[in-house]
Formats: C-alpha cells, structure tokens, sequence
C-alpha cells in the first residue's frame, strides 16, 4: 500500500490488518481397523508472508509533514492429528519399514516491511509499526482408546516454529 501527501502541511497514513485462521486435522475415526506397511498421519499448516519489499510505503512533505503505518497481522492455527476410540493400527513391515508416525507441524514464516518518509521545513515526524500476534498456535497428537502397533518406530510429534 502507499500514500503520498504534500503542501504546506503534509500527511500521511496507511493501515494494513490480516487475520489468518486455519483449522486443520488428519483424523482415523472410531472402531477403524488399518494393517500396513508404514502408517502416517500427518497435520500441517504453513503461514508464509514474508515481505521483500514494503507492504506499506508513504511519504510527505511540507512546511511540517507526519507520516505513519502500520501492519497488524492475527494467527490462529489448530493442527491436530487424532486417533479415535477402539482404532488399530498396526505396522508389519520389516524394521527398514514398517513405522507408525504421527505428527502435527505449525510453520510460520513471517516477516514485513514498512518504509515511510517525512521531510519538511519546520518539522518532520513518522511512526510505523508492524505486529503480528498469535492468538492461537496449537499443534496436538490426540489418541483415544486405541491399540497402536508397530513393526518398526512409533514417532509422535506436535512442533511449531518458523522464522520472523
């Protein structure tokens, strides 16, 4: 987004707000039989908004000019892999097989840029700010009543990360 404003007086403003809510799940249901050579349940949401160039970018001037910005971004994520009440599952491969993984991923990659310039004879003021805040981060392996057999590794594994 960019603003421009000039005059004797000059301004300038922009306001950038996302939301992001994803709801994601692998799910094996109640009473389900699966016999197998490897079994993988897997959940995963990846959040990429990485700026390489401004999102916000203003500029003014004037015999006194102001500028301001800013970028509000709002995550909600719920990763869940779950397993229900009286599921089997069982691996029989030989151990170079044969694993049972289970695993939820929350990848954030996150990163903004705001540019803004005030130039003006008098005075001269700017302010910018970017925010992202996660209201929600969850990543959970849910297993109910279930029989769980493997002939090679078990791996559970609910992770979040990323970068900003």
């Amino acid at each position: 987004m960019e603003s421009l404003a000039g005059g004797l007086f000059g301004g300038a403003g922009a306001e950038i707000d996302n939301t992001i809510t994803a709801v994601t799940s692998a799910n094996i249901g109640n009473n389900v039989f699966i016999k197998a050579k490897e079994i993988i349940v897997e959940a995963i949401n990846h959040v990429d908004k990485w700026m390489n160039q401004a999102n916000i970018e203003g500029e003014a001037g004037g015999l006194i000019s102001v500028g301001g910005g800013d970028s509000d971004t709002t995550i909600s994520l719920s990763t869940l892999a779950t397993i229900g009440d009286g599921a089997n599952l069982e691996t029989v491969a030989s151990s170079s097989q044969g694993d049972l993984i289970l695993r939820t991923l929350n990848d954030l990659k996150l990163k903004d840029k705001v540019i803004l310039q005030a130039a003006g004879g008098l005075g001269s003021g700017v302010k910018a700010s970017a925010t992202t805040t996660a209201e929600t981060d969850l990543a959970r392996v849910d297993i109910g009543a279930a029989t769980l057999k493997s002939a090679g590794k078990v791996v559970l594994s609910a992770r979040a990360g990323g970068s900003w």
